[in-house]
């Protein structure tokens, strides 16, 4: 069995272009990042191609998790909601509420991202405004969220 080396997973993304090559659709994606998405072996290959054709044509972020070298795994659609409340829980994480999620999800304080993600919940809370998000559903960890853009449909 061939290990995979994840880069990143369960980043929210903006798709900035698809264009098809012999080896697979290259997806390049907002800030530089491009990925290629294998045909074979992808048991999920025309769910993750829908996904970042909705995301392009919506101007929404897609849930990605890529691999090396530069290899694309997985494109799911991205989720949003306003955060309700964000307080500490334990030394390691946050506890966040939604308005529209009944369960009660967690923001690790190692996440590399998590001062950027924590700014965004917080602004959600304060504003009562939506963000999207990208969540790891066991464990219901809050990976990353980014403001929903005024004007943007959701």
């Amino acid at each position: 069995m061939n290990a995979v080396l994840v880069t990143f997973a369960l980043k929210l993304m903006f798709v900035k272009e698809i264009r098809e090559t012999d080896a697979g659709p290259e997806i390049q994606f907002v800030g530089g990042c491009v990925g290629r998405l294998p045909r074979q072996g992808n048991g999920k290959y025309a769910e993750n191609l829908g996904n970042a054709r909705e995301g392009l044509k919506n101007k929404f972020p897609v849930v990605t998790t890529m691999a090396r070298p530069d290899r694309v795994v997985t494109i799911d659609s991205a989720d949003s909601d306003t955060a309700r409340d964000l307080k500490d829980y334990d030394a390691d994480r946050l506890q966040v509420v939604f308005w529209g999620h009944a369960a009660r999800y967690y923001l690790r304080k190692d996440n590399p991202d998590f001062h950027r993600v924590r700014a965004a919940l917080e602004q959600s809370a304060k504003n009562r405004s939506l963000v999207w998000l990208s969540f790891e559903l066991r464990d219901k960890v809050v990976v990353d969220a980014l403001p929903v853009e005024r004007g943007a449909r959701k």
